[in-house]
């Protein structure tokens, strides 16, 4: 279970919509950078990858958590990552079943398993795999396991150079922000991308487009106190997992890289759930107290942050008995 996941059950997302009044957002303005490709999500994961990079150069002394991609490639490759049983993809940690590792057969980087010529017009497929091939599945995801490494190897060492100062060409910072987001469903859906480490030059020219759009946000300037992906202690904990995109001083933002600027219930409730999840267990890791007072999206194609004071929907009085019946309904849904 995630934040999301759990925003999605019915009880939680009856009791949100009773408690709190989503304040209206007039206007549908056109997004200044349009969509390229179909890729939404993609693309959506690999700007929060940038921008943090982008903010960590301006604040080199940000407090960083690790990303998923990291987290993903520690896992797949720290020691006895492989199960005797036979499970799905050799048992890796994440219990993927067969038809993913079938899918991991089109990944080109394993064609050379069995000397077979592959493209991404003409994938490549197997029909010879039998559940049997334990040893064939797990080379599979060593291969897998050790190109995610790679990609976050590479990723660092560019980071390194980036957040110092050095001069890295905006397209090599798209290229490599991409292949981390294709690492992101591993870990939070147990999805591997088949694809993993090949980009769609349409999907970079568009991520440079959003790139260049935040570079330009005078609201990123003069900050004090900045977190990138912070989680939330033992908030984070009640339900499974939760990360938001960043803190600025006293403001959480979001990230969306919709098509269209709507300020859904859905999204509204996030924001809430971040705040809430902030009071129970603090903020960053190790957590610590961490005053918020406003919660905010940023529309990315449109270059635009709307932010609202939480205040006028969660009082002071009142967050109390609203951080007892959110951890009431996360411990129901737990059970």
């Amino acid at each position: 279970m995630n934040l999301t996941t759990f925003l999605h059950d019915r009880a939680v997302r009856e009791k949100f919509y009773t408690e709190f009044t989503k304040p209206k957002v007039l206007g549908h303005p056109e997004p200044m950078c349009k969509a390229l490709t179909k890729h939404y999500i993609l693309v959506g994961t690999a700007f929060d990858y940038m921008a943090r990079l982008y903010l960590l150069r301006m604040y080199p002394k940000a407090k960083r958590q690790q990303t998923v991609a990291e987290m993903t490639a520690k896992q797949l490759n720290k020691p006895n990552a492989w199960s005797d049983e036979f499970n799905a993809w050799a048992g890796i940690v994440f219990g993927m079943s067969f038809d993913i590792v079938q899918g991991l057969l089109d990944f080109p980087l394993l064609a050379a398993l069995q000397n077979t010529q592959t493209s991404a017009d003409e994938p490549c497929t197997y029909p010879f795999l039998l559940h049997r091939d334990v040893w064939l599945i797990r080379t599979i995801a060593s291969a897998y396991a050790a190109e995610v490494q790679d990609i976050v190897n590479e990723a660092k060492d560019t980071r390194e150079r980036y957040v110092s100062g050095a001069r890295v060409p905006t397209k090599k910072l798209a290229e490599q922000c991409l292949k981390l987001a294709q690492i992101d469903p591993i870990y939070r859906a147990s999805r591997p991308d088949p694809w993993l480490g090949i980009t769609d030059p349409k999907d970079v020219e568009d991520l440079i487009a959003l790139f260049h759009l935040f570079e330009k946000q005078k609201w990123l300037r003069g900050k004090k106190r900045i977190f990138l992906n912070p989680t939330f202690g033992k908030g984070s904990a009640l339900v499974g997992n939760a990360d938001a995109d960043l803190v600025l001083d006293d403001v959480l933002v979001d990230i969306k890289c919709a098509k269209h600027r709507e300020f859904f219930g859905g999204v509204f409730h996030q924001l809430l759930g971040y705040y809430i999840l902030s009071s129970i267990g603090g903020v960053g890791e190790p957590p610590r107290p961490h005053m918020i007072n406003h919660v905010g999206v940023y529309y990315a194609r449109h270059g635009e942050l709307l932010t609202f004071p939480v205040q006028s929907f969660i009082t002071e009085d009142e967050l109390p008995n609203v951080q007892k019946w959110f951890k009431q309904l996360a411990k129901k849904t737990r059970d």
